[in-house]
C-alpha cells in the first residue's frame, strides 16, 4: 500500500540521520507514526483487500503467527520492518523485546501496563528469580503511540479489549545485544521459552492429564521433578500443576519440588497462586458476553493496582463514577451466578466501604445505619473486611503500586470461597506468552 511505502520511506530517511543507530529508532518511529496518523488514513477493509488481492506480498517474517492473529508485514526497509498486527484474543503476558521501535493502535483499545524486574538469583540464563513489580497502566485507543525499547528498558503487557484490535508496529529486525527476551510471571520469576524438547515433554504430560491417566502422569512427573534441571521442572509444573484436581497429588509434586529444587519451590508456589487466579478470571471472562463485565474482568486480570483500575474505568466511562460502576459490576457478576453462591449484602456493603477507603470507625457507622443487615460486632467487621480485601477476585482493587505483588498464600490451591464453584480453566501457560 502506498501509505506504508511512504511511512517506511520517512522512517528510513529520519533514521539515516542517526546513522541507523538502534538506540534512536524508538524516537524516530514514534514521531513518524504520530505524524502519519495511520488510524485516520487506512482502515481494516482497505488493508485486508490489499493483502488478499496482492500477488506478491512483502516477505512475511512471522509466518507462524506468533505475534498477532495474524501479523501482516507491509514494508521492509534497512534493518527494520512495519507490521500490522490483528488481535482477536487478549494477550496478558508481561514481556520484554529483543527489538526496538514503536506501536500505534489503529483500531480498538488495549490495556497497556508497564512493569519492572529486579533479579536476585539466576538458576540459568532462561530462568531468573527476583522481584516483579507493577509500575503503571493506561487505556490505549486508536491513534495512541508508544515506544518499544529493547531489553530490560521495557517490560510491558498489552491486553487487547476489542475484536479485533489492530496495531501497527515499526520495529528493528533484531537488536543483537538485547537477548534473551524474557517473560515475567508475578511476583518473582522471569523466563524464556525456546527448548523444543522441553515444550514437547510438557505437552505430553498435559495430554496424560487430559485423558485421565493420572497414574501415568504422576509416575513421570515425579520422576521429572526429582531428576531434571530447574528450568525443565519449572516448565512442567507451570504447565500442569494447576490442572491437577486431586489435592494429594498436587501436594506430592510440591513436596518433591521442595526436596529437589528448594530455591525454586517457594517462588513457583507464589506464581502458581496468581496464575490460578488469572485462569479463573479468564474463565469468567469467557463465560459472559457482557462487554462491561468483560472490561472489568480484564482490568482485574491485568492490573494489580486499585487506583490504576479506577483510572481506566474513568477513561472508558468519563461521565460515570468509577466506584459506582465497579460495585454495579460486582453485583452483576454475583446475580448472574458467575461467582458460585451469590455474595451476601454484607459483602456488597463492605466492598463499597473499602473502595471508598473508609476508616474502621466509618465502616462501623455505615453498617449501623443499615439495620436491615443486622448488627455485626467489631470483630465480625474486621473479618469481613479482610475477606473482601484478600479474595482472589477483588484483591487487585485494594492493592497499591508496591514493589511486590503483596504477600500471597503459599499453596496454589488455597483460594478463598469467592468463586469456589467456578470451573477451573485448563489453559496452556504458553497461551499467555504471545507478545505484541
Amino acid at each position: 500500500m502506498q501509505f506504508f511505502t511512504e511511512l517506511g520511506s520517512q522512517i528510513n530517511a529520519e533514521w539515516k540521520i542517526h546513522n541507523y543507530d538502534e538506540r534512536s529508532f524508538p524516537e524516530v518511529a514514534c514521531r513518524c507514526l504520530a505524524q502519519k496518523s495511520a488510524h485516520l488514513n487506512v482502515d481494516m477493509r482497505e488493508i485486508l483487500t490489499w493483502a488478499v488481492r496482492e500477488d506478491a506480498l512483502p516477505y512475511q517474517a512471522d509466518i507462524d503467527a506468533k505475534f498477532g492473529d495474524p501479523p501482516l508485514t507491509v514494508f521492509i526497509g534497512r534493518k527494520f520492518r512495519i507490521d500490522i498486527l490483528f488481535w482477536t484474543e487478549g494477550t496478558p503476558s508481561i514481556h520484554q523485546h529483543s527489538f526496538s521501535g514503536a506501536f500505534q493502535v489503529l483500531r480498538g483499545s488495549s490495556i497497556h501496563s508497564v512493569w519492572d524486574f529486579q533479579p536476585k538469583m539466576r538458576l540459568e540464563l532462561r530462568l531468573l528469580l527476583g522481584y516483579v513489580s507493577f509500575k503503571t497502566a493506561e487505556l490505549l485507543s486508536a491513534g495512541d503511540v508508544r515506544p518499544i525499547v529493547a531489553g530490560c528498558g521495557l517490560y510491558h503487557a498489552t491486553y487487547h479489549l476489542d475484536r479485533p484490535t489492530i496495531s501497527i508496529v515499526a520495529r528493528t529486525i533484531l537488536d543483537a545485544d538485547s537477548q534473551p527476551q524474557y517473560t515475567l510471571l508475578p511476583p518473582c520469576i522471569a523466563f524464556t521459552n525456546g527448548i523444543p524438547s522441553v515444550t514437547r515433554q510438557c505437552q505430553l504430560l498435559k495430554m496424560l492429564i487430559s485423558i485421565g491417566d493420572m497414574v501415568g502422569f504422576m509416575r513421570l512427573a515425579l520422576e521429572a521433578v526429582e531428576t531434571k534441571d530447574a528450568y525443565t521442572v519449572f516448565q512442567i509444573l507451570l504447565t500442569t500443576l494447576n490442572l491437577i484436581e486431586d489435592d494429594e497429588q498436587r501436594t506430592q509434586l510440591v513436596a518433591a519440588l521442595k526436596r529437589a529444587h528448594p530455591s525454586l519451590a517457594e517462588e513457583l508456589i507464589s506464581v502458581l497462586w496468581l496464575y490460578k487466579c488469572s485462569n479463573r478470571l479468564l474463565g469468567l471472562y469467557r463465560s459472559t458476553k457482557d462487554a462491561e463485565l468483560q472490561f472489568f474482568l480484564a482490568l482485574l486480570r491485568n492490573i494489580p493496582d486499585g487506583r490504576s483500575i479506577r483510572d481506566c474505568v474513568a477513561k472508558r466511562f468519563p461521565r460515570k463514577d468509577p466506584i459506582t460502576l465497579i460495585t454495579i459490576w460486582i453485583r452483576r457478576l454475583s446475580d448472574l451466578g458467575l461467582l458460585g453462591s451469590p455474595l451476601s449484602e454484607d459483602w456488597h456493603l463492605m466492598v463499597l466501604c473499602q473502595l471508598m477507603d473508609l476508616s474502621e470507625q466509618q465502616i462501623q457507622a455505615t453498617f449501623r445505619s443499615h439495620s436491615e443487615l443486622g448488627l455485626l460486632s467489631e470483630g465480625d467487621l474486621l473479618v469481613l473486611s479482610a475477606g473482601v480485601r484478600n479474595s482472589w477476585l477483588l484483591r487487585p482493587l485494594f492493592q497499591s503500586n508496591a514493589r511486590r505483588c503483596g504477600s500471597l498464600p503459599r499453596n496454589p490451591s488455597d483460594c478463598d470461597n469467592i468463586g469456589s464453584n467456578m470451573p477451573t480453566t485448563q489453559q496452556d501457560p504458553h497461551e499467555n506468552t504471545v507478545h505484541s
